[in-house]
């Protein structure tokens, strides 16, 4: 299936600043996998949502249109 694939704040710098990407995924591949195939570190990412609701970095995307995935925050 194509999901489209949001990369935000400092993670879009993995694609040449680039936001959204289509992938063809498989609904049992894992969100660990989506970042593989996006050379995104998984120590990079803070929280990745799959049409809205949260995934950990083992759990499948399932059946899904959008994967949205936020970068680690600092500040002080």
């Amino acid at each position: 299936m194509k999901v489209k694939v949001h990369l935000l704040g400092g993670l879009r710098h993995f694609h040449q600043g680039q936001e959204t990407l289509e992938l063809e995924l498989d609904p049992e591949t894992p969100m660990r996998e989506v970042y593989a195939k996006l050379s995104v570190p998984p120590g990079e990412v803070m929280q990745a949502l799959v049409d809205g609701l949260a995934r950990k970095p083992d759990d499948p995307v399932g059946q899904c249109s959008v994967i949205e995935i936020f970068p680690v925050l600092a500040g002080g």
